[in-house]
C-alpha cells in the first residue's frame, strides 16, 4: 500500500496506519506504523499488509492539518483537522494487490461513517474488491457514461475530408488542417481552420502543391512550419495566418515522407524519421530547422530508424518519438519502440515501449502533462514522470492516421483520419467543456459558469488565468459529470479585460480553459 498526500509538507504533522481485524474494530486499536516522511511528489510512504485472523483486513490512515498528534483520527469522534481514508479489503491467496491511498485536504473534517471512507469530500463504501493496481477512484460509484474520465465529444466535421495532414494550432488561436491523403493516388492542397470557440470552419490559404504525410509543428511565433511529406520530400515552407501566406524555405537535407516534427525548447524545430520514397524505409536522420537564421544542422540519430511515427515535445522539454515501421519493406515491421531526445545534451534514450506495436501514429501534448497518441482505434496516455502508459477513453469513430493537437481550450482534438479504410471528416474533442458568461454584480463583476464532460462526482476548482492564477470557486459533478451553474465574484484587484477561466476536476485532473473579457 503506497500512501500520498496533498497536505503541504511543510506544514503535515505524522502520518498513522492503524489496521484490525473489521472497520468497527479499528477505533480501538493502536497504531501499526506511522512515518512523518513526506517528498516533492506527495508520498508518504509504503506498507506492506499481510493477513492474520481470516481474509479479510481493515485499515484506517490517518493524518491532521493544524500541527497536532493525529493518534485520535481513527476514532468515533475525530478531532477538527483530521483526515481520514479507510479501506476494508479481502485476501485472495496466492495474489498480491498493489493500492494507492490519498490523504486529501478536500477530506479534512468529513466525518464518515465507520463502513465509509471519505474521497473527494464524498463519503463512500470503504470496501474495495478491486485487484491489480487499486486507487481511491475504484471506490467511487461509477456514473451512468461509465468510468467518468472525460470523453470523446464530436465537434464540428472538416468540410474536407482525408487523413495524414498537417495539423497545427496557430497564433490566431485557431486550428489549421492543411494537406491530405484523399485515396492512395490524389492528396489535397486544401487548408482549413477550426475555430474552437465557435465550433466552425473556415477556408484558409491553400497549399502551393498538394500533399500528404508532411511533417507540422508552430513554430514559436505561432507560425505553422511543413516539411517534406509526398510528393515534395525535400521541401520545407512556412504558413503565416497573420498574412494567410505560404512561404518557401531552404529544402531540408533529407529528403523524406512519413516524417514527423517538433518544437523543442531552444526555438528549433526537429524533424524526425520518415521514408525516402526511394528504397530507404526507415531513416534514422534527425535535423533542426532554426526560423531565426533559416539553416539546418544536422543532429544524433534516431537509434531506431522509423517512419509513420509518433513525435511531440513533453512536458520537460525532450521530444518523444513513438513507434513507427518500416514503410518500403512490404507489411513490416512495425514498431513498439519508444526514444526520447534531449535537445541539451544531443542525445537519445530508450523508455517503456508501446503497449502494441504500431504506425501511422499521431501525439500531441495534453494540458495534465500526459503525452496522447492516436492508435487508430484507441488513444493512449504515456506520463513522462512515471515512465508509463495507460488508456484513456475511446474515441467515438475510428481515427486511423488522424492527428492530434491540444486547442486553444485545453482540449484534445483528433482530425480526420482514416475509418474502415475511407478518408473521414469527423473531428472529435477529448476533455470537460465549460461555458464562461461574465456579469456585473452589485458587489463587483461575476463570472457565471457552467460545465459537462467532467468525472462524475468530482470537485472542480476554477481559477483566472491558470491554477496559480485567482481562485474564483469550486462546485461539484453529478453522476453524468455536469458541473451546475455557479456565479462566482471576481476578487478584487483582478483588471478588467482579457482573461482566460481555467476548471479541473479532482478525479480526471485534466484543466480546461475559456477565454472571458471582465467588463469595467
Amino acid at each position: 500500500m503506497e500512501v500520498f498526500s496533498d497536505v503541504d509538507c511543510s506544514t503535515r504533522p505524522r502520518v498513522l496506519v492503524v489496521g484490525g481485524p473489521a472497520l468497527s474494530d479499528v477505533p480501538t486499536r493502536a497504531p501499526s506504523t506511522t512515518s512523518s516522511h513526506c517528498d516533492a511528489t506527495g508520498r508518504v510512504g509504503r506498507v506492506v499488509v499481510l493477513p492474520s485472523d481470516g481474509d479479510v483486513v481493515a485499515l484506517a490512515v490517518v493524518t491532521r492539518l493544524d500541527g497536532e498528534p493525529p493518534d485520535q483520527c481513527a476514532s468515533s469522534a475525530p478531532p477538527k483537522g483530521c483526515i481520514v481514508a479507510r479501506r476494508q479489503l479481502r485476501f485472495v491467496e496466492h495474489r498480491a494487490l498493489q493500492m494507492r491511498v490519498d490523504l486529501r485536504v478536500s477530506c479534512a473534517d468529513v466525518v464518515c461513517p465507520q463502513d465509509q471512507t471519505c474521497v473527494t469530500g464524498l463519503c463512500v463504501s470503504a470496501a474495495t474488491d478491486c485487484q491489480g493496481d487499486c486507487t481511491e477512484s475504484s471506490l467511487l460509484p461509477k456514473g451512468p457514461l461509465g468510468t467518468g474520465l472525460p470523453r470523446w465529444l464530436p465537434v464540428a466535421s472538416m468540410p474536407t475530408a482525408r487523413s495524414e495532414p498537417g495539423v497545427a494550432l496557430a497564433s490566431d488561436g485557431r486550428i489549421y488542417v492543411a494537406g491530405g491523403r484523399i485515396t492512395n493516388s490524389t492528396w489535397s492542397a486544401a487548408n482549413e481552420a477550426y475555430d474552437a470557440a465557435t465550433d466552425r470552419w473556415s477556408t484558409a490559404t491553400p497549399l502551393p502543391v498538394a500533399s500528404h504525410a508532411m511533417a507540422a509543428a508552430a513554430g514559436r511565433d505561432g507560425r505553422i512550419f511543413l516539411f517534406g511529406g509526398t510528393p515534395q520530400t525535400r521541401s520545407a515552407q512556412v504558413f503565416d495566418p497573420t498574412l494567410q501566406r505560404w512561404t518557401p524555405l531552404p529544402n531540408m537535407p533529407t529528403a523524406r515522407s512519413f516524417v514527423r516534427a517538433a518544437l523543442a525548447r531552444d526555438g528549433r524545430l526537429y524533424v524526425i524519421g520518415g521514408d525516402n520514397l526511394q528504397g530507404t524505409p526507415n531513416l534514422k536522420a534527425v535535423e533542426a530547422f532554426d526560423p531565426a537564421t533559416a539553416a539546418w544542422q544536422a543532429r544524433a540519430s534516431l537509434p531506431t530508424g522509423r517512419g509513420n511515427l509518433a513525435v511531440t515535445t513533453g512536458p520537460d522539454g525532450h521530444i518523444y518519438a513513438f513507434g513507427g515501421d518500416a514503410i518500403n519493406s512490404g507489411p513490416g515491421p512495425t514498431f513498439d519502440v519508444s526514444e526520447v531526445y534531449d535537445a541539451a545534451t544531443d542525445s537519445w534514450r530508450a523508455i517503456a515501449r508501446l503497449p502494441t506495436a504500431r504506425s501511422g501514429l499521431y501525439s500531441a501534448l495534453g494540458p495534465d502533462d500526459r503525452i496522447y497518441v492516436n492508435f487508430g482505434n484507441a488513444v493512449r496516455a504515456y506520463t513522462a514522470s512515471r515512465d508509463a502508459w495507460e488508456d484513456v477513453a475511446r474515441p467515438q469513430s475510428e481515427h486511423g492516421a488522424g492527428p492530434l493537437v491540444q486547442g486553444p481550450d485545453g482540449r484534445i482534438y483528433i482530425i480526420g483520419g482514416q475509418t474502415a479504410g475511407s478518408p473521414t471528416a469527423v473531428v472529435e474533442a477529448y476533455g470537460p467543456v465549460i461555458g464562461v458568461t461574465p456579469a456585473g454584480g452589485s458587489s463587483g463583476p461575476m463570472v457565471q459558469v457552467t460545465g459537462s464532460n467532467f468525472a462524475p462526482y468530482a470537485r472542480v476548482s476554477i481559477t483566472l488565468d491558470g491554477i496559480s492564477g485567482a481562485v474564483l470557486g469550486a462546485g461539484a459533478t453529478d453522476a453524468y459529470g455536469t458541473l451546475p451553474p455557479l456565479a462566482l465574484p471576481v476578487p478584487a484587484g483582478v483588471v478588467p479585460g482579457p482573461h482566460a477561466v481555467v476548471a479541473v476536476d479532482d478525479r480526471s485532473q485534466f484543466p480546461v480553459r475559456r477565454n472571458v473579457v471582465l467588463p469595467p
